[in-house]
């Protein structure tokens, strides 16, 4: 059984919090993404060179990068209380 105060709550890691404002929805021609504007992540989350590439879509416009909410999850992302 792991310990909650290092980041581990029965056997399991906690998800690591993004910031809830970096929180964005991004309509396309190719459908519409819900993700993490790249640009607020940079300035918000100190983690942020350390996401993983593979999430990463290129969108251009006022979010630059978006990652990907699903992908993010799946490798042990979530979304913080803020």
């Amino acid at each position: 059984r792991g310990d909650h105060r290092d980041g581990y709550r029965h056997g399991k890691r906690r998800k690591a919090a993004l910031p809830r404002a970096c929180r964005v929805y991004h309509h396309a021609e190719h459908g519409a993404r819900y993700g993490y504007s790249g640009r607020c992540l940079r300035k918000h989350y100190a983690g942020y060179r350390g996401l993983p590439r593979r999430c990463a879509i290129v969108v251009g416009g006022q979010f630059g990068t978006i990652y990907r909410d699903k992908c993010l999850s799946g490798h042990g992302y979530g979304t913080g209380r803020r």
